[in-house]
């Protein structure tokens, strides 16, 4: 299948289902009853743009954006919380299409810039990013608090010293 035949668009409630099932595609363990009501608040928020990729009628692919305001730069920056392209459809162009939209959008509501994060272990997405102009400039640090000790409080750490 070529871009040619593909749209890209808004995303729909109705298209949560298929942006689930995209999102399992990348390992992701993601409970329909729970992310389905989420899907619905997001696509209502002003500080998210959802989109998808469709191709006779069948989403291959979907990006969400998060735009807020960072304080260092005074200025609204848009990021890209997900991007994935159905494993049966990587190669076409579909997620050079859904970022080309997503940047032409992000230009039209004055963003900064654009940020994402990729995995380590997705040097293929690496390669995709970089191509399309992105540069890698920072670490990505995560704290799981659902398995992390909790944090000594001030008084707590002074005692210990």
């Amino acid at each position: 299948m070529s871009p040619e035949r593909m749209i890209v668009r808004p995303a729909a409630a109705e298209d949560g289902p298929s942006i689930l099932d995209l999102i399992r595609q990348l390992g992701y363990d993601v409970d329909t009853n729970r992310y389905l009501p989420l899907l619905r608040v997001l696509l209502h928020r002003d500080s998210h743009c959802m989109l998808v990729a469709e191709m006779d009628r069948a989403v291959v692919g979907f990006v969400n954006v998060h735009f807020r305001v960072f304080f260092r730069y005074g200025d609204l920056v848009a990021t890209v919380d997900e991007l994935c392209v159905d494993e049966g459809h990587r190669d076409q162009g579909i997620g050079a299409e859904l970022m080309g939209t997503v940047i032409a959008i992000c230009r039209q509501r004055g963003a900064h810039h654009i940020e994402l994060t990729t995995n380590k272990r997705r040097e293929a997405a690496l390669r995709f990013y970089q191509r399309l102009g992105f540069e890698v400039t920072s670490h990505k640090l995560v704290y799981m608090l659902a398995s992390a000790p909790e944090a000594p409080r001030e008084e707590e750490a002074h005692a210990a010293r």
